[in-house]
């Protein structure tokens, strides 16, 4: 597992890094917090501040945008085996207005129907606001 995420200064070397460890045909699994489509209409909208750069003490993540992730992936030599959204509950229950309440007690319920609930309800959302991005990537056999 790796993440890339955290750094202001960039990822790719970090992508490069991982192809040099991993073993030829491995897999490596990488999260991240993804742009999403609702993330991505709020930031057409203004809602989010500019990262300037300059105030790297408060910084933490970076919501990534899929398809630059996907072909920095591609051009360090890696396969994408899968990619999707995940955790679509969680990016409603952040992002939209009026979601939080429901959102989180879906999140803090320890019910199993409620449970059933939430994954039915991520499934449904996940592809437009996901929070997080799985991928599955592949190492070229030599």
């Amino acid at each position: 597992m790796v993440i890339i995420e955290h750094f202001y200064t960039g990822y790719r070397p970090i992508l490069k890094e991982a192809y040099r460890v991993l073993k030829p045909g491995g897999y490596l699994f990488l999260t991240f917090p993804a742009l999403s489509w609702v993330r991505w209409c709020k930031a057409q909208l203004g809602c989010y501040a500019h990262w300037s750069g300059d105030d790297c003490d408060r910084f933490y993540q970076f919501a990534l945008n899929v398809k630059a992730v996907e072909q920095s992936i591609k051009s360090v030599g890696f396969s994408i085996v899968s990619s999707r959204g995940h955790d679509g509950v969680k990016g409603v229950k952040d992002e939209l207005f009026g979601c939080k309440l429901v959102g989180q007690w879906l999140y803090d319920s320890k019910k199993l129907p409620i449970k059933l609930l939430k994954h039915g309800l991520d499934r449904l959302t996940r592809a437009w606001a996901g929070h997080m991005r799985l991928m599955v990537v592949k190492k070229a056999k030599k």
